[in-house]
């Protein structure tokens, strides 16, 4: 998680995170989610971490999904397979 800015690494204080990764017939997606206390998404700035993030995501022509309240954060990333 590498490019994972610094205001997303404060918001993972919490006691449990689910991530999985799945590979479907035409697409990856990638699912994120924890317990912790969250952010505003509306007064994050966007580092280069996450700005890198979504930029490979779009070359890729994938879907990112980020949202957080005092509950937590979910993070939903799909990307399409191309055949063959």
């Amino acid at each position: 998680m590498s490019g994972i800015d610094q205001q997303f690494i404060e918001a993972l204080w919490c006691k449990k995170i689910t991530i999985s990764l799945t590979e479907f017939s035409d697409k990856l997606s990638l699912y994120y989610l924890d317990n912790g206390t969250g952010f505003d998404l509306s007064s994050i700035q966007y580092g280069a971490g996450l700005r890198n993030i979504r930029e490979r995501i779009e070359i890729f022509n994938g879907y990112l999904s980020i949202n957080s309240d005092v509950n937590g954060t979910e993070v939903e990333v799909e990307i399409p397979l191309k055949d063959g």
